[in-house]
């Protein structure tokens, strides 16, 4: 993965990938195996497409729109689903790699409750903005909700032989790693109370 000119090596080639945040535009993404000429193989789903920039040896899902942000669009529901059918498709023979940043949690999400609207979503997390509340207890509702937070996402993935998350971090030093795009795939050790406490 080439980010702003500088080099973060991955997981081996034939990695599926997806990817989640706002610098997915400006990540240069190669998936290649050095033994072989054979490429696109490997799978990805990225919630906002690195504009007109380089993504070699991957076959990419396409989506009709991007991602939102900061608040979830039909597009961050079409994202999240395309990133659940990839995670649940690995077999025991793959490995994946998220790619991880900030503006996730609206760029890649799923509502629990099938029964949720977009509109709906896009209240919660509009009055949970407006509310005063840190990103850290915006982030637990949100993980309490969600299909995709609270590790969910890599739980989806479980067959896979290998898990790699790469994190571009812009929340506090002092914020859980879970708070990260709302953690997907990380543990949550937040509980319902927590959540009830915040929307209290």
């Amino acid at each position: 993965v080439l980010v702003d000119g500088r080099v973060h090596s991955a997981a081996p080639p034939g990695s599926d990938v997806i990817g989640m945040g706002s610098f997915m535009s400006r990540a240069h993404l190669h998936c290649s195996d050095s033994n072989s000429q054979e490429e696109g193989e490997a799978q990805a789903v990225l919630s906002r497409s690195a504009r007109g920039h380089c993504v070699a040896g991957l076959l990419v899902c396409p989506l009709s729109e991007p991602g939102g942000h900061p608040l979830p669009t039909d597009g961050s529901l079409q994202a999240a689903r395309r990133a659940l059918e990839l995670a649940r498709s690995v077999s025991k023979e793959e490995s994946v790699v998220f790619l991880i940043s900030g503006g996730g949690s609206a760029m890649l999400e799923l509502p629990a409750d099938e029964h949720v609207c977009i509109d709906a979503l896009r209240e919660l997390n509009q009055a949970l903005i407006g509310s005063g509340a840190d990103i850290d207890q915006i982030n637990i509702v949100r993980r309490h909700l969600s299909a995709i937070k609270g590790g969910r996402l890599a739980m989806a993935a479980t067959a896979a032989s290998q898990q790699l998350t790469l994190a571009i971090s812009d929340v506090p030093d002092s914020s859980p790693a879970a708070s990260l795009a709302s953690g997907p795939t990380m543990p949550d050790s937040t509980t319902l109370a927590d959540c009830r406490s915040v929307l209290d």
